[in-house]
């Protein structure tokens, strides 16, 4: 059964991240709004990670790595939105700019165009 507490909040994140905002960003948003994590605690980095890669919000009910089924739970984010942030969660992991670039355009691999979710290059 869906939580209606806490469904609101997951859709949010999930919004905000494919909507290009940060982690760091989506944590400062959701504690300023006195959201809290499953555990009541303030969102953090990691408690945020583990929301973005948690399957059973579009339906997938797991149990201990054995038993996987597909529409085995109410979903709470749709599947194209979810494959959505999990690509780019591996882009914004596989291109830190402020860490290392070999890219010409420092926003290159991190700037998607808000109508088709692209990736943005730049060009001279």
């Amino acid at each position: 059964v869906i939580n209606p507490e806490e469904a609101p909040t997951v859709r949010l994140i999930f919004d905000l991240y494919a909507q290009g905002k940060t982690t760091a960003d989506i944590v400062r948003i959701l504690n300023s709004k006195g959201l809290r994590n499953t555990h009541g605690k303030t969102f953090t980095k990691n408690s945020l990670h583990s929301v973005l890669k948690n399957e059973k919000y579009i339906g997938v009910y797991t149990y201990k790595d054995i038993i996987r089924v597909e529409d085995g739970v109410p979903a709470i984010v749709d599947k194209e939105k979810f494959n959505k942030v999990q690509d780019m969660l591996k882009i914004n992991k596989k291109a830190p700019s402020r860490t290392w670039s070999y890219a010409d355009y420092i926003l290159t691999d991190k700037l998607f165009c808000g109508h088709c979710g692209s990736k943005m290059y730049g060009e001279c």
